[in-house]
């Protein structure tokens, strides 16, 4: 009798045991081939007149691809002109060089690729399944002076949507608006900020602590909010993981102040840097200001207003998500919600890089009206460069998309990809396989 329960311990020690193993192996990621079936339903719900809009996009961007192709090829034909009037064996030199060059440049390619780790076959330091998860569907309206970006992500029951509104009539005019989709009336502005592109100004620092602060003298300004800007103009590139980015260009009409902004659908590698899909990238250049003095600073002056809580991190959101480095931002939140506006610590000025300071001045501004009372917040920014003819900075606006939760915390259902069914439901075969012998054994002995 001892022996027969010992062993019928046994049977079901090994049975506990290997149903535990067997569900330990359920895949932990996303199904990516669901995740892109979903979109596509969403996108077939976007109207027409977008889709048009972001075919002309794309259109004038193969234009441009086509007219640096004509530029190339005159440029080869001067070339070849030019080396039939040099030397034989200089030319032969100069290929060999080439040559080496090519083989060089090439070898350091191929070594980049083999770096790629598994997962992220593009190269961008995202995984390749998380890319498929977060892929949103993008439109933009095209006008000379107001651009309408929508960008809406969907996965089963998971759904929102962001709108970027940018305007250049009275200045330059930058508004964000995120939440889920009230299918009512269509809208989704539970979360929204604005960034106001107001002011340049040269100022001695007498403090002498590298940024603009009320302590020190103001030597002279530029209105940007008054200032006339071009029309907007649309391009589409190509980033260099294989991305389509739609690049969106105005300057002040005596091109003074220029910004450009990027954005796309799906993570891209962008001037070294991983551009998520749930942010857009901006470039502020000033060029050639008629400064009043040679040891003067320059500060670009914007304001963020927002009902929402405002707070300065030292590690933006980017740089947790490991696709950013060496930013700061302002983090702006709701109950539920957390957007963006960061920068990068350094910019470029007059080709080389350069520390920058900013310094941030708020205030509270309070509206009552007879249904609420309604507090809204203005920071004031202020960009401090070094004195420079050429000064290049990038920050970015974005907000934490509900994709980035639900990814992580999918429930086991999702996550069970069908590659991966086929060998649960094998283990668990066996283990049955396995307890019936058991118990026929038992019963033989």
């Amino acid at each position: 009798m001892k022996l027969y329960a010992l062993k019928n311990k046994i049977a079901i020690i090994a049975f506990i045991f290997i149903m535990l193993c067997s569900t330990c192996i359920v895949p932990i990621h996303a199904d990516p081939e669901n995740s892109q079936d979903v979109t596509e339903m969403g996108n077939k719900n976007m109207g027409d007149s977008s889709s048009e809009n972001s075919g002309q996009g794309q259109q004038h961007g193969n234009q441009g691809e086509d007219n640096q192709q004509s530029d190339t090829g005159h440029g080869n034909q001067n070339t070849q002109q030019d080396d039939n009037n040099q030397n034989n064996e200089q030319n032969n030199i100069d290929n060999g060089e080439q040559n080496e060059g090519e083989e060089q440049q090439n070898n350091e390619q191929n070594q980049h690729q083999h770096q790629y780790r598994k997962g992220d076959e593009d190269g961008d330091d995202v995984d390749d399944q998380k890319e498929q998860y977060q892929k949103r569907h993008m439109t933009v309206e095209h006008g000379k002076n107001q651009t309408k970006i929508r960008s809406e992500w969907m996965h089963n029951n998971s759904h929102d949507i962001f709108d970027i509104d940018i305007t250049t009539e009275n200045g330059l005019n930058v508004s964000f608006n995120y939440g889920p989709q009230n299918e009512q009336s269509n809208s989704h502005s539970n979360f929204t900020f604005n960034i106001l592109f107001t002011g340049i100004i040269e100022y001695d620092d007498v403090n002498e602590n590298g940024r603009y602060d009320e302590a020190d003298t103001i030597l002279s300004s530029y209105n940007l909010k008054n200032a006339m800007f071009s029309d907007l103009n649309y391009s589409t590139i190509t980033s260099s993981d294989g991305e389509l980015i739609t690049r969106i260009q105005t300057a002040t009409t005596d091109s003074l102040f220029t910004v450009i902004l990027y954005i796309s659908g799906n993570y891209s590698q962008l001037q070294n840097q991983t551009i998520s899909p749930s942010e857009m990238k901006m470039d502020f250049i000033i060029t050639n200001y008629s400064y009043l003095e040679n040891t003067s600073s320059i500060s670009l002056e914007t304001e963020l207003r927002t009902i929402h809580t405002i707070e300065i991190e030292s590690e933006t959101f980017d740089e947790k998500q490991g696709f950013g480095k060496q930013e700061h931002e302002i983090n702006i939140s709701s109950a539920n919600v957390n957007g963006f506006f960061s920068w990068l610590e350094t910019a470029l000025v007059d080709g080389q890089e350069a520390k920058i300071n900013v310094t941030v001045l708020s205030s509270i501004e309070q509206t009552i009206t007879e249904e609420e009372k309604q507090i809204s917040k203005t920071s004031t920014i202020y960009f401090c460069y070094p004195h420079g003819e050429n000064i290049v900075h990038d920050p970015k606006i974005g907000v934490v998309s509900l994709s980035f939760g639900t990814y992580a915390s999918a429930t086991v259902q999702e996550l069970i990809s069908s590659n991966n069914i086929f060998v649960f439901i094998g283990i668990c075969f066996l283990a049955s396989v396995l307890f019936i012998g058991s118990v026929f054994i038992r019963k033989r002995l």
